[in-house]
């Protein structure tokens, strides 16, 4: 490894890499002096630049900020109806879900995962379908379910008993052999 002592910065205006970078025509590239000598500093060590490398303790401690942006139904609905099946829709679902599980990884942990959608990503994905249907048709329900308000007694739902937890919906299914799942 290189020691930090040898490490110099050379700022974007007179750094001849960025010339070529900033459009210059071929014409103006053979008379350019920054890309043929460099900057004119360069020549004396004693006029280079100071620069000095912040060390460790005086860079500030990234944090993860978390923000929540409501995904309008519309959009979702127009997913289903822009693509010609069901599965199709599954299929964008799945690499959207992916992609947003990627955004959310610290950028130290994430490492390129399989291409392949997993049997997870394929629940979740199926869940996530689930979900907006039932908010979609069941709305005010949904709302008295999140809110652990009862239901009213005219609610189509109301003899099913339903409940619902942080990842599951449930009722008078849970007295039966079936699994929750």
């Amino acid at each position: 490894m290189v020691p930090t002592a040898a490490w110099r910065h050379v700022a974007s205006g007179d750094n001849p890499a960025d010339v070529a970078s900033r459009g210059l025509t071929s014409a103006e590239l053979i008379t350019c002096d920054l890309w043929w000598q460099g900057p004119v500093w360069l020549i004396d060590e004693t006029s280079w630049p100071n620069s000095t490398l912040p060390t460790l303790a005086s860079i500030p401690e990234g944090r993860d900020v978390t923000t929540q942006v409501p995904l309008p139904t519309l959009l979702v609905n127009d997913l289903l109806l822009h693509h010609s099946s069901l599965e199709r829709s599954f299929w964008v679902t799945f690499y959207v879900l992916r992609f947003i599980r990627n955004c959310r990884k610290s950028r130290f942990l994430w490492k390129k995962g399989s291409p392949l959608v997993s049997v997870a990503e394929r629940k979740h994905a199926l869940c996530f379908w689930i979900k907006h249907v039932q908010r979609a048709e069941f709305l005010v329900e949904y709302d008295c379910l999140r809110r652990k308000v009862f239901i009213k007694k005219s609610s189509p739902l109301s003899s099913l008993n339903p409940f619902m937890d942080s990842s599951n919906v449930g009722g008078r299914l849970a007295h039966s052999e079936l699994s929750f799942e």
